[in-house]
This record gives structure tokens, sequence and C-alpha cells, in this order.
């Protein structure tokens, strides 16, 4: 049976009072927040249903679970894992204990919500951005006390990260802003380019740079590209088209070329890496699917019956350095319905640009284009199931396996080994 809740239930007429839960996901709402733990094998994920979630990546099962007050947008653990700090949509954030969720401490401290949260590498501080265009830092020895404010920003915040020692915090707004602040005074500051490149970074989940200038499509909106996240000489993105792009990182130079997956029915929320870089994890905003892929480094390729979902890259000119655009979205976008515009009207458009600095050049670092990243992405398992608003959707093969759709994903689930087969086509 199956629940609003997006639980799958096994009930047995000789133990009807104690069911095996087959599958568990979160249900109504957008889900965003995620987090993954800096040492074990488990994740974070919490979304508008109020509810976080502990998630253990080998065993794929459901460890914890607790109800907040509020709809939750952002998570993210201390530098030793044993906090969770979460930001909620009503300006407030609570801190749990990360082995059962308990509470720590809850307060407000914006009226709008708290889109983005990340503990300093030293696991001094906790930098909060919110919709109010504001980022808090919080004193995490000092009970978690408001400390300092990054002003500045004439939108509201999507991404934040830090140095590696921590003096340093970049942000990305919503109004295509990259601003850096002293840590912990909260001061604004404006680096040089040789300053900023000079920068060694804890993580980087930005989405706005020179380093990842790339992940853009040279005709791409800037709110297009929702998470980012990097390992293993990689940068990997989420979008508003339920795709999951890999690049090269450091990724120089507008319309990059990349491998491309898909799965998600709806845009991309989130993306973050394992703690071992051997998983990678995704987030569905509205479909509420969390996905789990199996990160297959040096051209390593699946073993039978495990199909990639999809694996492109696009053959730009390499000459022009403008070539095709990268999608059928961007194709769409460049066109002009009020007359006849071809292929090589636009590329000499683009040229013409670029000469006169319209376009932002590529870096002089880059070089000549390369081709896309070997290493690839597995899907390994899909967390979730949609019943909040959909009927008769699951079924029992002959085999005695379940047949039921997550997101743009058939599954095919072993209720004893809890093995899925996907398909996308």
């Amino acid at each position: 049976c199956c629940t609003r809740d997006g639980d799958v239930l096994e009930v047995t007429v000789q133990d009807k009072n104690n069911p095996n839960v087959l599958c568990q996901g979160h249900a109504d709402g957008e889900l965003w927040a995620l987090a993954v733990h800096p040492t074990k094998h488990i994740f974070a994920t919490a979304s508008d249903d109020k509810t976080v979630r502990i998630w253990q990546f080998d065993t794929r099962v459901m460890l914890a679970r607790a109800t907040l007050p509020c709809e939750v947008r952002s998570a993210a653990f201390s530098l030793d894992g044993s906090h969770l700090a979460v930001g909620m949509k009503d300006g407030s954030y609570a801190v749990l204990l990360a082995k059962d969720l308990s509470m720590v401490k809850t307060a407000c401290i914006r009226k709008e919500t708290l889109h983005e949260i990340k503990y300093s590498p030293d696991g001094k501080y906790l930098a909060i951005g919110s919709n109010d265009n504001f980022v808090d830092l919080l004193d995490v020895k000092d009970d978690y006390t408001v400390i300092g404010r990054c002003a500045g920003a004439s939108s509201f915040i999507t991404h934040i990260d830090f140095t590696e020692d921590g003096n340093v915090l970049q942000i990305n707004t919503g109004a295509a802003e990259r601003l850096f602040f002293q840590i912990p005074s909260c001061k604004r500051v404006t680096p040089s380019r040789d300053e900023i490149a000079a920068l060694k970074w804890a993580t980087w989940t930005c989405v706005l740079g020179a380093d990842v200038d790339g992940i853009w499509g040279k005709f791409e909106r800037t709110d297009d590209i929702n998470a980012a996240d990097t390992a293993l000489g990689c940068i990997v993105t989420g979008d508003d088209f339920g795709k999951v792009k890999l690049f090269h990182f450091p990724c120089y130079g507008k319309g990059a070329k990349f491998k491309a997956y898909v799965g998600h029915s709806a845009h991309v929320t989130n993306i973050r890496f394992s703690c071992d870089k051997t998983r990678l994890f995704s987030t569905g905003g509205a479909d509420h699917a969390i996905f789990q892929w199996r990160v297959l480094q040096n051209g390593h390729t699946p073993e039978a019956g495990q199909p990639v979902l999809q694996d492109e890259s696009n053959d730009l000119d390499d000459s022009l350095d403008l070539g095709e655009v990268d999608s059928d979205v961007e194709r769409e976008r460049q066109t002009d319905y009020s007359r006849s515009i071809g292929k090589e009207e636009v590329v000499a458009k683009a040229r013409e640009a670029k000469q006169n600095g319209d376009l932002l050049a590529v870096s002089a670092a880059a070089g000549p284009r390369v081709k896309a990243p070997e290493d690839g992405l597995l899907l390994a398992y899909v967390h979730g199931y949609r019943g909040y608003d959909c009927r008769n959707n699951l079924f029992v093969a002959g085999t005695g396996e379940l047949v039921y759709h997550v997101a743009a994903v058939g599954i095919v689930l072993d209720r004893k080994t809890n093995a899925q087969r996907h398909y996308v086509q």
C-alpha cells in the first residue's frame, strides 16, 4: 500500500501491525535542502513538507526523521558532523543533533526564507543567506549568537562559499552578483582579478565566477542553474530543465562541453557529492525525488544491465570558439520569429559582438575547448514515491517486483534486496 507522505508499505495478514517499509520520500511542496555528512556515509534532506530526514546511502534506508514547525529550504552539517543546521521559510533556523534530530536551538533572525546555510571550514561560524538580501554570521561556540551581517547585495542570496582559511566569504545573488566579504568582520571587499585567482576555496557551490563561466550556455539566463558542487576535477550542476550536467573544473569560457543526465521531471534544486566522492546526490523541486548517482571515474563503463541514462556532449566549433547553441532551449531563445535567421548569421553576430566586447571573452587560461570529462554518472537509486496527488500508480509484477514511477523514471523494485532497475524511455 502507498501513503500520501510518499511511503510504500508491505503489510502481511500475519503481522498487519508491523508493516515493512519498502520506500520512503518527501511529500507535498518543493524539495530544496540537501547536506552531506563530512565523514560518514549519510546525507540529509528537508523540504516543504516540514520534515528533516537522515539517510544512509550504502543501505539506502532512512535513519531518522523529524518534523519542524515550518517549511525547510536549506541544510548543512557542522565540521564534526554532530550538528545539522537548517534554514526555514519563515526566516528562522534550527540546529539539530545529527544522531537523532533532537532540537539544540532555534531562533528567528529574518523575515524571509533562509535559502542558503553553511559552516565555515574551521567550524567556528555558521553563515546563513536569506531572501532579505543579507548573510548573517553566527558564532557556533557562543550558542549560535549572531555576530555580524554581510550587507550590500541587491537581491536574494543564492549561494555561499568560504575560503580554506575561513577568512573570506563569497556569495552569489539573484541579480547575478558575485560579492566578497571578510570574516568575521563581515566587511565587503573588492579584490582584484589576481587576488581572486589566488584564493583557495574550501568548497565551490557558487555558480558565478571565471572558474565556472563554462557551465553557462552562451545565451543562457543567469537563473537557469540552481546548484553546483565540485570534486575529482569536475563540477556538476542542476538546472531548471531537469538535467544534471558534468563539466571539467575549472570550466572557463561560456558554452563548455559537458555530459548530461536525465531523470528528474522538474527543476533540479540541489547537488552534492558524498564525503568519499563515490556518490552524487540530486534533489528535484516539484518531483520531490532524491537521486543517488554512482560516480564513474576515468571512463569506467557501467556493468551490463546498468545503462547510463543519457550521456552527451556538444561538438562545438573550436576554431571560432562560438559554435552552436548547447540545447533546444538556447536555440529557441536565440531565434527571432519576426524574420528568418540562419545559423551562419547567428555565428556572425556572436563573433561581431565578441569583437566589440559585448560578450564575455573566454579566459586566456582556457585555451581551446577540451572534450567533456571522461568521468561519468550512473543512476543507482531513487528515493521517493508520488502519492500525495496520484492514485493507482504502483503495481506488482508477476515476479513479485514492484513497478512504479518517480519523477521521469520508471522503477522496478526488488522487495527482497531493495535493488532498483531504472527506465527513462
